[in-house]
């Protein structure tokens, strides 16, 4: 598979918004965006069975060592 090529990548950059403008857009905006990436989140036992995985592929000798709690609250 071949990179896509520099000009279209360079037209994306201009079409992603600012951080300046991100912040400008108020708290009410940051709450929208918030709710809608928690209404799309994982189950927490989702995420803690992926969080495993994870670990027991990069440190596999140490895995049995942790426990993973995800607090849905957060």
């Amino acid at each position: 598979m071949r990179p896509p090529p520099l000009p279209s990548l360079l037209l994306l950059l201009f079409l992603l918004p600012s951080p300046s403008a991100a912040a400008a857009a108020g708290p009410a905006t940051w709450e929208a965006l918030r709710a809608a990436a928690g209404r799309r989140a994982a189950s927490p036992v989702t995420q803690e069975g992926a969080a495993a995985g994870l670990l027991r592929r990069l440190l596999p000798s140490h895995a049995l060592s942790f426990r993973f709690q995800i607090d849905p609250k957060v």
